[in-house]
Order: structure tokens, then sequence, then C-alpha cells
């Protein structure tokens, strides 16, 4: 008997072909084989190429391509380093053969990488024009690439220091030697492509600058500004912002809190807590606290006839000028959401014009309200004035929280930063504008009836 085949017949044979296949696969819990550590190593790699996205893998081709043109042509000095134990040593030798056209860089290492965690260290300062648009952090490595209008690219990198071994093309170009903040760092540019490179090394992290048509001031200034990304903790206890509040804020507006103090060489911060009652004729018996008071307060409060607020100042010294901000948190949601104002005044320099900006965030059970403040500041050379509304959601408000800052020409041996907010309680003016005085004092310049401002101020001090 004969059977003639075509795809119909085979096609209804294939999911029971296919069933009897999968059964005849051993179990999980059956295999026992263990794959090499080189095994596993490769496989981790291309699972972590394959979760870039497109952009980011070609712009790591890029890289590959333009390491190419770096030469290193002396050897590197070792580097000691001790563990957290102080009972391990690791030693990394750096070995550089030049060659006609090639050099190899060889790294050493008696240690492995166990003990080791990438903690994210990048660029605080960019070059006018250019804007990150990809990164990628894994366990290795840690890569930006920044493009301006023009699609010329800047590709920063980071690789915690293992043993390893490149091989670059040094035909035709220029390298020489410069220290950058205490670190031996090689600069190599080529000369058929005007790309540049930098290279150097600490104890724990070997990092790449590279970018083509990019003035080689400007890439050396982006060296010179790599540093730690500040954590949370430490900015809350700079400005004063709760670190809950922090991780809710976007990257780029955590980064820019974290450059204003890696920028800087002296800060000053202070707060005051001032608690606000009012009397049975509705005036406010307003009285600055101590956060102890503000606690006991907490305790015992059950009702909205207190409002409790802290004001957070801080002024960080930048040299030829300073930046200066200042925090209002709400620790008690005020009776009336209705629109404040909140203001920063000096008593010797001078605001920089376009220089603020902050934001707004409050919380509900339903999360955080992120509101970026990028306009509408009133400049008045001493000081800046921002009208702002309190939000009224469908769900409470637990938290309203306004930060600000703005950079000043410092003038004089000191410097005195004051902080002010006002709350409406009553208002017939709509739209109210007010000046600040370099005291911190607000007053409205509108015409206006039956207005009614509270105001608070809390400030900070400085000899530069």
């Amino acid at each position: 008997m004969s059977a003639e085949f075509n795809e119909e017949l085979l096609s209804s044979y294939l999911s029971e072909a296919e069933a009897q296949m999968l059964r005849a696969l051993p179990r999980e819990k059956e295999l026992h084989h263990r794959f090499s550590r080189r095994f596993r190593r490769s496989m981790r790699t291309l699972i972590r190429e394959e979760r870039r996205s497109p952009n980011m893998r070609y712009y790591m081709r890029q890289m590959r391509n333009a390491a190419a043109v770096f030469a290193i042509a002396i050897v590197m000095a070792f580097v000691l380093t001790m563990s957290v134990e102080a009972a391990r040593v690791r030693l990394f030798s750096f070995f550089t053969q030049v060659f006609m056209e090639l050099t190899s860089i060889r790294v050493d290492g008696n240690a492995g990488r166990s003990y080791l965690e990438l903690e994210s260290i990048h660029p605080f300062y960019v070059p006018d024009g250019y804007k990150k648009i990809d990164e990628v952090l894994d366990e290795m490595t840690h890569v930006i690439v920044y493009k301006n209008e023009d699609n010329r690219h800047i590709i920063f990198s980071q690789d915690i220091l293992t043993a390893s071994e490149h091989i670059y093309d040094t035909e035709d170009a220029d390298i020489k030697e410069l220290y950058i903040n205490d670190q031996l760092v090689t600069l190599s540019r080529k000369k058929n492509s005007n790309r540049c490179m930098l290279y150097w090394h600490d104890e724990k992290y070997s990092f790449w600058l590279s970018g083509a048509d990019v003035p080689e001031i400007e890439l050396i200034k982006m060296a010179k500004s790599v540093k730690k990304a500040v954590k949370n903790e430490e900015l809350s206890k700079i400005y004063g912002i709760p670190v809950a509040i922090i991780s809710e804020l976007p990257a780029e507006t955590r980064l820019q809190l974290s450059n204003g103090i890696n920028q800087g060489n002296v800060i000053a911060s202070d707060e005051t807590y001032v608690k606000i009652s009012y009397n049975e004729n509705g005036e406010p018996l307003t009285q600055k606290a101590n956060v102890q008071e503000h606690v006991a307060s907490a305790l015992t409060q059950h009702t909205d006839s207190n409002d409790w607020m802290k004001i957070h100042t801080t002024i960080v010294d930048k040299g030829s000028y300073a930046q200066v901000s200042a925090t209002f948190t709400w620790l008690i949601r005020p009776a009336f959401r209705m629109k404040d104002v909140i203001a920063l005044s000096v008593a010797q320099g001078t605001v920089i014009d376009d220089s603020a900006e902050g934001f707004y965030m409050y919380t509900t059970s339903q999360g955080c309200v992120y509101t970026p403040l990028t306009s509408g500041f009133d400049y008045q050379g001493h000081g800046i004035v921002r009208n702002v509304t309190l939000a009224k959601p469908n769900n409470p408000v637990k938290s309203d929280i306004f930060f600000i800052k703005a950079n000043i020409y410092k003038e004089g041996s000191s410097e005195r930063l004051n902080g002010t907010y006002g709350h409406q309680r009553l208002s017939i003016v709509l739209n109210p504008n007010f000046s600040v005085a370099r005291t911190g004092v607000l007053s409205c310049r509108s015409f206006n009836l039956g207005m009614t401002y509270d105001c608070f101020t809390g400030c900070t001090l400085i000899s530069w």
C-alpha cells in the first residue's frame, strides 16, 4: 500500500511529534551538568548585550571602533589597594607594548571582583549643546552617550578594573600625558579623524572618554568633573528634602541637586521650624520652634487648627559665584489651600538672571505628584519671588514641598540668605504681585482688599 505525503498530512502529525520530543527530554532536576565559568560569563555578556537598546548597541560598537585609535606609550604605574578586611592586597600591573602601528594594554590582577560593586560615576560637566541620549549600567560597566544637534557624539565609559587585554591602533596619533585631579591621564588624538580619547584609572575603575570634533579642552573639563553621584541621604542632609521625596524625583532633578554639591567648595545650611496657630478672632500666632517641639506637637495634635512648616536654606560657595536655595516643607498640611508665594533674598549679593529653578511636589495616598518650576520667577536684583498654588486633588494631601534655587554674584566677605514663604488665608486679589526685601520681608505691590498673608522666614549665614 502506498501513501502520498504532502504538507497537509505532515502538518497534522507535527503537534504530536513535538509533544513526543518534549516528553523525551530529561527533567530539569535530572540535569547535573555544570557549565564552565567561561561559558556562564559569555552567556551573561550575551544577555546583557541583548537587553541594551538598539541605539546603545550601535554606540557601543562605535566606541569599540573609536578605541582602535587610542594609544598609550608608557608603562602604567602599578596600583596597590587594600580590601575592606585589610587582609587581602590587590595588585594591578599595567604593561604596555608599543609596536609600529599597534599598542597592547594588559591589566593583570591577583584578586577577583567578588567584593567589588560598581558605583555609578559620571561627568558633572557636559559641553554646551550636548545632551545625554542613552545610558547603560550593569555589574561591570557604565556607559553614557551624549549627542549634540550636529549629530556629534561623546562617549563616557567606566569599567571595574579587572584582568584584561586590549589592542589599539596607534598609527598616526598624537599622544601626551597630563594630570587631572591627581590622576595620570593619557590623551590621544588621531590626526586623520580628529577624534580625541582620554584614558585613566584609579584603584577600582578604568575610564574612557571619547569624542570626534570635540575641542580637547572640553573633554578635559569633562574628565575633571567625573565624580561619584551624591547619595540621597547626603542630598537630604544638605538641601533639607526628605529622602523619601528625593527618591521619587526625576533622575535629571536628582542629578542637578548632586551637581550643585559636587561643584561647590564650602556649604552652609540651616533649618527653621515655624508653628502657626490662630486665636479666637482668626489672627495668626506664628512662632519659631525646634524639631523637638514639632515632634511633641505632632503626637498630640488631631485637628487642622495648627500648621507646621520647616524652612531649610542652603548656600554653596562656587568660587566667583554661589548657589542659594530653600526648601519649604509643610509638616502638617495647611488648613487654607490657595495661592501662596515663595522667595529667596540675599543681604549682599545679586541674583543672576535666568538662573532660578525648582519644583513643587505633593503626596497623597495615590503617590507623589511632581511639578517643575522653570519659569514665572520675578527677579528683583537681590532676590527672586514666585507665586505658587497649593494643590487641591480629590485625595487628601499628606505633604507639600517647595524647592527653589538660584545663582548669585558674590559681593563682600560674607552672605546672609533668607528663604521666605507667604501663606494666603484670604484675598480678593486673584494674582497678587510681591516684592522681597534683603531682610526677607514680603510686601504686596498690587492693589488689594482684605488680603491676609502669613509670612515665615528662615536664614543661613556664610563667610567666604
